[in-house]
């Protein structure tokens, strides 16, 4: 049965710019449901634990996931270690990762970001974007802050010695560091794959934006005025969705999207429509030949439908039955609280429409 579908493909080996062939779309997906099955900020996963593409025939626009599908993503029903650990311990564990050996263990990653020379890690950015290590230096209070680490049992129990390293996660093993085991990884894909669908109308997404990233830390762009959406009414003319954003150290890109991801190519002119719906407007501050891009954001925007008056001459008003009012709303919204218009002798008035009533012939007539 299906758990949900993806709007785009997700490849094992065809990875992202930037990342040193150490960042695909499948890897980001695989350890993104990881951390969320294990409530974990971080996740790695090994190059073979990744077993198939995902992949949306051509012509089609989207494919649907099957129950099935997650289970050849994640055939082996590995117990899940999670580990309580420090930067410091990360630090460690990315080291490792970074070896001749290593990187066959600790393939992919994402949760934090993790700038990288050959075999030396540069600098360590937190979740929330804070500059938590470079060039050897610790910002302060970063070394000791905590951190939660997701890998599945191989990962857990395999030592490769690389380069005079050992897998850390084996020795943290035998340590308070690992503070749980018990969930399992299909199973609880299938859970949080559920999840998702049900929150997004079957939408299922991951990202293409590297954890790894090849070269020295960069700052990112920031967007200094964010974009806001419009209020806005179909008028069967192309609109704008939002207001120009501004950025500093890049430029403001806009893409059009779903409530999880941009599915457009992002570019530097503000998204339009024409009709009626809502519209996920994405955007980030794409930076310059000295700043990384900042992570996306998304704004919904509504199109509202426009309402056509409705004009009727069966009003009771005063005794006569020639007045018109008009509705503008529909008339089933009569008993919500809509208003009505009337056009009487002695101006515009304006009525409650369930203060209204049906008189024997059909006719409203005010009570």
């Amino acid at each position: 049965s299906s758990v949900g579908y993806i709007t785009r493909s997700a490849y094992r080996d065809e990875y992202l710019a930037g990342s040193g062939n150490r960042a695909s779309t499948y890897g980001n997906w695989v350890t993104s449901i990881n951390r969320r099955n294990c409530q974990a900020d971080v996740a790695f996963v090994n190059s073979g634990g990744m077993r198939t593409d995902m992949v949306i025939e051509e012509g089609q626009d989207r494919r649907y996931v099957t129950v099935g599908d997650i289970y050849n993503m994640f055939p082996f029903g590995n117990y899940m270690y999670t580990y309580l650990l420090t930067y410091e311990d990360l630090l460690e564990a990315l080291n490792y990762s970074l070896t001749s050996l290593g990187k066959g263990l600790l393939s992919c990653m994402t949760g934090v970001k993790c700038y990288y020379t050959d075999q030396t890690v540069n600098a360590i950015v937190a979740p929330d974007g804070t500059l938590a290590y470079h060039a050897g230096v610790w910002t302060d209070g970063w070394k000791d802050q905590l951190i939660t680490v997701v890998v599945d049992e191989y990962i857990a129990t395999t030592n490769r010695v690389s380069d005079n390293m050992s897998n850390p996660f084996v020795a943290w093993n035998e340590t308070d560091r690992l503070v749980d085991t018990f969930n399992i990884d299909n199973q609880g894909a299938l859970r949080v794959l559920r999840e998702e669908s049900a929150a997004h109308d079957g939408l299922l997404s991951f990202d293409d934006m590297p954890c790894y990233i090849v070269g020295d830390y960069r700052e990112s762009a920031r967007v200094t005025v964010a974009p806001e959406p419009k209020e806005l009414v179909f008028s069967g003319e192309s609109q704008e969705l939002v207001t120009a954003g501004e950025a500093t150290g890049g430029t403001i890109q806009y893409a059009l999207g779903s409530a999880t991801e941009a599915t457009e190519p992002y570019t530097t002119s503000i998204p339009t429509a024409t009709y009626a719906g809502t519209y996920y407007v994405w955007y980030k501050a794409a930076g310059d030949e000295s700043h990384d891009d900042s992570e996306p954001a998304c704004v919904e925007v509504v199109i509202r439908q426009h309402v056509a008056p409705v004009y009727s001459s069966s009003l009771i008003l005063g005794g006569k039955l020639s007045l018109n009012f008009r509705l503008g709303v529909p008339a089933d919204l009569v008993a919500v609280g809509a208003r009505a218009v009337m056009d009487a002798p002695q101006g515009l008035r304006e009525v409650v429409l369930s203060s209204l009533r049906k008189d024997e012939r059909g006719r409203y007539a005010l009570s």
